[in-house]
């Protein structure tokens, strides 16, 4: 592990172009994920619950089914957000920045980490291994990941057992088994 990198805090940042985490600022070449984007790719397309899509609809002006996809179950609180005009990087990454980074999805805010159902029926935290070109233990950034649960309780088990195909076939290392408040 890069030494230098290992000194940075474990704080999330401020800002549309840095992404959620401090390391985010340190990714080589302009690899943000946020272009890499592609329905069905490595890094599938996000997914945002009604209320998410709610609240990009009303930061952007714009109707919902100009930039989510109906969800692929019929009554599922679930959608997949739509690529940019070109077909690939996410609709709402303008090449350099988040155009909505202050009201951005769930799923934006998380990743490289994310919440899963696993093979056992735990809901899990889960890092990807491969889709991060920066090397830094994510087990350190669960604290962070950890307070951006609670508005998602309500809907975290539909969210969890919803893998867009891409994100399904990526690698992962699990994290954590999450222990759900009692209702």
């Amino acid at each position: 592990m890069d030494s230098d990198l290992s000194l940075l805090p474990v704080l999330p940042v401020d800002g549309r172009t840095a992404g959620t985490y401090d390391f985010c600022a340190t990714c080589p070449a302009h690899l943000n994920c946020c272009s890499r984007v592609q329905s069905g790719g490595a890094i599938d397309t996000p997914v945002a619950m009604t209320d998410e899509i709610s609240k990009l609809a009303d930061f952007t002006g714009l109707d919902r089914q100009s930039f989510s996809n109906q969800p692929d179950i019929a009554g599922s609180e679930v959608s997949k957000l739509k690529t940019g005009a070109s077909g690939s990087g996410c609709i709402f990454f303008d090449g350099y920045q988040c155009t909505v980074y202050e009201v951005r999805p769930f799923d934006c805010r998380l990743f490289p980490l994310d919440v899963i159902v696993d093979e056992d029926g735990q809901l899990c935290w889960i890092a990807y291994t491969t889709l991060c070109p920066i090397d830094v233990d994510l087990r350190r950034y669960l604290d962070h990941a950890e307070s951006l649960l609670a508005p998602m309780l309500p809907h975290i088990l539909e969210y969890a057992n919803y893998r867009p195909i891409g994100m399904a076939r990526q690698p992962f290392r699990k994290l954590k088994v999450i222990d759900l408040p009692s209702r």
